[in-house]
């Protein structure tokens, strides 16, 4: 076969590359009832720009390469084998409706042996009004090939690309009504000073309330004034929490005998944590019994103790109706006094009762001066938020020892952290610690949504990745779950290096994961909580998941079998461990 050169066999190879987008044009409606019917459409228009060869190999000849705006045509010959012709497909979306590749379905007609046609469009590939895609589509020759097509037989290769409208909201709900601007106090500058918590602890800031621009949120911005709480200074380092009211004073109460969740906090806490453990409420209480000597039938029960084991600490005094000097004056208040090098209390537990902040609407915030002291904060979405200042840590708190010498830091506990790709990667920090967002914190799930100009995941400044071994720094950063949202289409070098990961959602979108992307996750990333990567990868470093020592395998789903990951294979974790190689298409 090697001498064919010497023959005059000419094979001619037609490659025609139909695809078919936007299964029935969508078009939304959508009827607004203000003082009349106003009619707002939407434009779906995903359509070929341009088809252009990138090159050919060997006596590859391109005849032709022609487009319309839902079909691509390639004519070209191919002679000898090794021969391959290469061509870039651009796809724009120039409506106003992002759309998603829902399915890529490659048919052949009259096909010849050993003549091979390949692409490497992205099954589940995001394109969001405005943007383009380019994607490569090849003709090969087998070099190998052994026989010759009969002359002038001429296959048909298909590629069918059906495309679907992309909802957001379908892959992760974000699209909340925002706060009513009553419940808001705002001044001329755009900074809210204020809240009236009677609107509930769940807050979706607007970005204009009564047609003021929200610039900033102040530092009392959440501070819950119905109820007055001061701390008081006598002298020395004594201090003490006075409570202005009686109600004040059963808050304040209740804050510490409930570790700040509240009764009803408290009891959900004891709830999941016996359903954990198969047990009732009751039986928990009964545990609980046992353990502490007591007699404890419900939640008051459990208050009561608490409170009374402090008192008997000696670092926590209660006093009411005792004389104290607020103000100037001398008053008679209901007070508790704490020790000084122990705090016991926190301040913004009482007066900022906040669960969720979604700050996803407000399009022009510059400035955040509140997130010190949220301990109650359950869910913040931070979503397409531009690069905001902020002046402290959310719920950064140092608790020094009674020696005196070495700081204790808190993690606080947030269940979910929602953020854009685009807002992930523009905050920066300076040369100082202190600037990090996210210090010491403990989030259960962060979910990262596709962004408008980045679908890459690098490391971010947001979050701390030092380590720490002394018993008094139990870490940094901690995510327990990450969920990645469709579109994102790269996972940078280190990116979700030591955060104690158990879980990974990927999304069909991912195309390359970078060196050390998962490393380090040594002790919580399991099989289960990997799973399967997916289908898109065509790059995976082989440091990928480096030190993660409690995985035993690694599943792809790729249709080729990527470099350095061979079927059956082994990749190395560590000096001495290794996970196995397993394809599951």
């Amino acid at each position: 076969m090697r001498d064919r050169k010497k023959r005059n066999i000419i094979i001619g190879v037609l490659c025609c590359l139909l695809v078919v987008m936007g299964i029935g044009y969508a078009i939304l409606s959508q009827t607004l009832n203000i003082s009349g019917i106003a009619n707002m459409k939407g434009d779906w228009n995903v359509k070929i720009t341009n088809v252009e060869l990138v090159g050919t190999n060997g006596m590859a000849e391109d005849v032709s390469h022609t487009f319309t705006d839902t079909t691509a045509t390639i004519k070209g010959k191919m002679y000898m084998p090794g021969d391959s012709a290469e061509y870039k497909v651009t796809v724009a979306n120039v409506g106003n409706i992002d759309a998603k590749i829902a399915s890529i379905t490659p048919t052949v007609e009259n096909a010849i042996n050993d003549i091979k046609f390949t692409n490497d469009a992205v099954e589940d590939r995001i394109l969001k009004s405005g943007e383009t895609y380019q994607f490569n589509i090849k003709t090969t020759f087998d070099i190998n090939a052994t026989s010759l097509p009969e002359k002038g037989a001429i296959p048909t290769f298909k590629l069918t690309l059906q495309y679907v409208q992309y909802d957001r909201e379908q892959v992760y709900n974000i699209t909340r009504t925002a706060t009513n601007d009553a419940c808001f106090t705002i001044d001329s500058n755009g900074a809210i000073t204020g809240y009236d918590y009677s609107c509930g602890t769940s807050v979706v800031v607007p970005d204009e309330i009564d047609n003021v621009v929200v610039k900033s949120l102040e530092e009392k911005a959440f501070v819950d004034e119905r109820f007055n709480i001061t701390e008081y200074y006598s002298g020395g380092d004594d201090s003490f929490f006075v409570a202005e009211d009686q109600a004040s004073y059963d808050l304040l109460m209740e804050y510490f005998g409930t570790q700040g969740l509240g009764k009803a906090g408290l009891q959900k806490s004891l709830e999941d944590t016996a359903k954990s453990e198969g047990k009732t409420i009751e039986e928990a209480f009964k545990d609980i019994s046992t353990e502490v000597g007591t007699e404890i039938k419900s939640v008051d029960d459990y208050i009561n103790y608490v409170i009374k084991t402090l008192e008997a600490s000696g670092n926590f005094v209660l006093r009411k109706d005792l004389t104290v000097d607020l103000t100037g004056k001398t008053e008679t208040k209901y007070y508790i006094a704490k020790d000084g090098d122990t705090i016991l209390y926190n301040e913004a537990g009482v007066s900022i009762p906040l669960t969720e902040l979604d700050l996803s609407k407000t399009k022009h915030l510059e400035s955040v001066k509140c997130f010190y002291n949220l301990p109650k904060l359950k869910r913040l979405n931070l979503s397409g938020v531009s690069n905001f200042t902020y002046t402290t840590r959310l719920n950064y708190t140092l608790t020094y020892r009674s020696d005196g010498v070495d700081p204790i830091m808190e993690q606080y506990p947030l269940e979910e952290l929602i953020i854009d790709a685009d807002s992930y990667q523009s905050f920066q920090k300076t040369d100082t610690d202190s600037t990090i967002l996210f210090y010491l914190v403990s989030i259960q799930k962060l979910v990262i949504l596709d962004g408008k100009t980045t679908h890459t995941i690098n490391k971010t400044n947001l979050f701390d990745y030092c380590i720490y071994t002394d018993a008094w720094f139990p870490g940094d950063t901690k995510i327990k779950q990450l969920v990645i949202e469709d579109g994102i289409t790269e996972i940078g070098e280190g990116a979700f290096r030591y955060f104690d990961l158990e879980k990974v959602s990927l999304p069909n979108s991912i195309v390359s994961i970078g060196s050390k992307a998962f490393a380090d996750n040594r002790e919580t990333l399991t099989d289960n909580g990997l799973g399967k990567l997916p289908k898109s990868l065509v790059n995976l470093s082989p440091d990928a998941f480096y030190e993660d020592t409690l995985l035993t395998k690694i599943i792809l789903t790729s249709k080729d079998e990527l470099d350095g990951y061979p079927n059956g294979g082994k990749i190395s974790l560590d000096d001495t461990q290794f996970a196995t190689i397993v394809y599951e298409r």
